[in-house]
């Protein structure tokens, strides 16, 4: 074998100069025995047809059936899995002194086979010299092109693979084909290549298809990053070199977008909500006020529009969306952004347009974003340190424990609420999580209490047996004792429960299956709603809650927005309502003094002071923070009541 190899590399190195004659043509006898030697192979009679096949390769060598004969047997070999044999037939024609039609392919045949015998270095030297033939079909030009781009991918070979690519890409192919070979190289681009290399192919690839590629991969980039101006430069690459393409497509609605960023209607509010999903019913409270102040519906209409788009609850959902209020509906504000989850993401795209937003959202830190980022909201810091203050200063608790969903809001609530703790000199003495969607928290309530694992509570385990069985020798109906012997360990004196009125109204009941009925439940401002009495019932008085001071209820019934609102919407505003039509409101009192433009709306929302809200004065401070006082709550004989007044 290694003889071979060895003879077949030398002649390869140079049959390049093997002076060639034509061929004689096969006298009929000779002829009808290669015809008949087809028939054979077709018929199946593969080794009939092969020893009349090799006679005419032995004793025929100038004819021309000679070249046909040998390609025949490479296919033989080459379908029985015998490459080496297969190899050798078709260098057979390679190497002839005869001239033949089919050396061309025979090439590629060679190729094909060296990367079935894995030896890639021999298969891509071969198959550059098939595609250097003169009058190469279109066909074999295509096949070995794809060969070759096989065997330089698996080479690691990825610039020489996109150059390949390429030069498909040059010829006429179907339109499965094309997209084939454009994913191809795409994926080659994302995966196999950095940036360097990419930004090479973009300057100095001989296919333009390579480098349309290489541009639409750098707009992608920079377009992730932000880099705007500079992705439209490379998109604009993208339409000369893929034309009638689908990263021309993609390039072409970016540019058009581009344009549209420059373009701001001083009548049209962008407006992002989770309309989906878990929150929607919030998302449409904050709709109805937003509607209210924009006189888009109630008795102050006006010509203002609403572009309103769904987040979906999702970051990444709501980037895309932020970017088609500035780009297509060319918004001069955006308001709205309620999760936390998704109000970074609505912040850091906003700001980075230069477009004025108001957040409703208490995501940590937010309005640091930018200094076009302003929030009407408590932040959950703020929340929460207000609610540990009033817990462990007002109340005297100083141990906790915190049950919470294992999503988000849950997660950032109860790190707060621990490091808060902490830093008052309190201690967190159990914390228990839960899936977002959990309905059963039996085996939650009892991992808390200590009551779940009962071999860690064994001995006092036995003993509580000992006395079941005791009293109940004259019961015969029930042989094991129940799951509840053990009681409760309660080394804590407050609950916190990030979570919503849903979920409360489950996990309630069961804390006072378990004896922890008396223990006070912490929450956050998702409990203020009128959801909370109706559906947590008589165990809701046992709850405190913290949210911005609001008017009472017989107060806030004496209001003009109160009473537009029921008149509009056929429903009483709570909390969420007022705070979108207060944020709502500020904005369409600015447009209305003149401000026509997103910087000179940015600057005048930074002077707000005392701005008359639907509860009282609206200032925004330093922070860019929609100011007002907070307040505790509970429930008392079925309605929410404010039990403790604190400062801003």
């Amino acid at each position: 074998m290694k003889l071979f190899i060895f003879t077949f590399m030398i002649f390869f190195a140079g049959c390049s100069i093997v002076t060639k004659r034509e061929p004689v043509k096969a006298p009929p006898s000779v002829v009808q025995l290669f015809e008949s030697a087809k028939q054979d192979l077709k018929n199946g009679k593969t080794e009939q047809g092969t020893q009349k096949l090799q006679q005419i390769l032995k004793t025929q060598k100038g004819t021309d059936v000679a070249d046909d004969s040998a390609i025949i047997l490479g296919h033989v070999s080459f379908k029985n899995q015998n490459y080496d044999e297969a190899l050798n037939y078709y260098m057979n024609v390679v190497r002839s002194n005869i001239r033949s039609p089919r050396e061309a392919e025979a090439n590629y045949l060679a190729g094909k086979t060296l990367f079935f015998l894995e030896r890639l270095d021999e298969s891509s030297s071969i198959l550059k010299k098939t595609l250097s033939s003169d009058n190469l079909s279109e066909s074999l030009k295509k096949r070995a092109l794809d060969l070759l781009y096989q065997v330089q991918t698996k080479q690691s070979n990825y610039t020489g693979a996109l150059e390949s690519l390429g030069k498909l890409l040059a010829l006429t192919l179907s339109a499965e084909e094309r997209s084939q070979y454009r994913a191809a190289a795409q994926t080659i681009l994302e995966k196999e290549m950095n940036l360097s290399q990419v930004k090479d192919l973009a300057d100095d690839s001989d296919s333009s298809e390579v480098r349309g590629f290489a541009h639409f991969f750098l707009a992608q980039n920079l377009a992730d990053i932000r880099e705007f101006e500079k992705a439209a430069d490379h998109y604009k690459e993208v339409l000369n070199l893929l034309p009638n393409s689908e990263q021309a497509e993609v390039a072409a609605i970016f540019l058009q977008r581009m344009e549209g960023r420059k373009v701001v209607d001083p009548k049209t509010i962008g407006v992002i909500l989770p309309l989906s999903g878990r929150a929607s019913t919030v998302a449409y409270k904050v709709l109805r006020g937003i509607q209210l102040a924009l006189g888009i519906f109630g008795p102050h209409k006006s010509d203002y529009r609403l572009a309103v788009v769904d987040s979906e609850g999702n970051p990444d959902v709501a980037r895309r969306q932020v970017e088609r209020l500035v780009m297509e509906d060319h918004v001069v504000a955006i308001v709205g952004s309620l999760l936390s989850k998704t109000s970074e993401e609505i912040a850091k795209t906003s700001h980075e347009f230069g477009v004025p937003s108001i957040a409703l959202s208490q995501k940590l830190n937010l309005t640091q974003v930018g200094s076009s980022v302003f929030r009407n909201g408590l932040s959950s810091n703020t929340l929460i340190s207000h609610l540990v203050d009033v817990a462990m200063k007002q109340m005297g608790f100083r141990n906790f424990a915190i049950l919470y969903p294992n999503d988000a809001y849950g997660t950032e609530y109860a790190n707060l609420f621990w490091d808060h703790v902490l830093a008052r000199g309190g201690q967190i003495t159990g914390a228990q999580t839960y899936k977002p969607d959990e309905t059963d928290f039996r085996g939650h309530v009892r991992r808390l209490v200590g009551t779940f694992y009962i071999e860690d509570r064994l001995g006092e385990y036995k003993h509580y047996v000992k006395e079941w069985q005791k009293e109940n020798l004259r019961f015969l109906s029930r042989k094991s004792p129940p799951d509840d012997l053990l009681p409760p360990v309660v080394d804590f004196e407050a609950i916190f429960i990030p979570d919503g009125t849903k979920a409360l109204a489950q996990i309630a009941p069961m804390l006072k299956y378990n004896d922890v009925s008396q223990i006070p439940m912490l929450g956050t401002n998702l409990w203020n709603t009128r959801a909370l009495p109706s559906r947590v019932g008589r165990l809701a008085e046992n709850t405190l809650f913290v949210d911005s001071l609001s008017l009472p209820p017989e107060k806030l019934k004496a209001t003009t927005f109160y009473k537009e609102f029921f008149e509009t919407f056929g429903e009483e505003p709570g909390p969420f309502e007022v705070r979108a039509y207060d944020s709502a409101l500020i904005l369409r009192r600015l447009l209305e003094s003149g401000v026509q433009t997103r910087g000179g709306l940015i600057t005048q929302l930074s002077t707000v002071k005392d701005f008359p809200g639907v509860g009282g004065p609206i200032s925004i401070d330093d922070q860019r923070e929609l100011s007002q006082p907070m307040s505790l709550r509970t429930v008392q004989n079925g309605a929410i009541r404010e039990v403790y007044t604190g400062t801003k």
